[in-house]
């Protein structure tokens, strides 16, 4: 990875996720883009072999497992 603009985009976001995964909302926007991220968190750890950027992937997975998953609908097409 030879684009510096694409590191410092990606380390920041790396560097704001919390130990639990969260991400900090800033403003009026959506409050949580933390599973939007793991693809590319899981790609910037392949191509920078920087352990960081896999550290960063599983703790926004799991958030999103263990506490915003229960907040979608789930919708059973056999009995609608």
């Amino acid at each position: 990875m030879k684009d510096p603009e694409a590191l410092y985009f990606h380390g920041r976001f790396a560097h704001e996720l919390s130990p639990c995964g969260d991400l900090p909302a800033y403003g009026d926007g959506p409050a949580w883009l933390g599973l939007a991220l793991v693809p590319q968190f899981e790609h910037m750890a392949k191509v920078t072999r920087d352990g960081r950027y896999k550290w960063a992937a599983h703790r926004a997975f799991e958030y999103f497992r263990r506490f915003r998953l229960g907040d979608l609908a789930y919708v059973d097409a056999r009995t609608s």
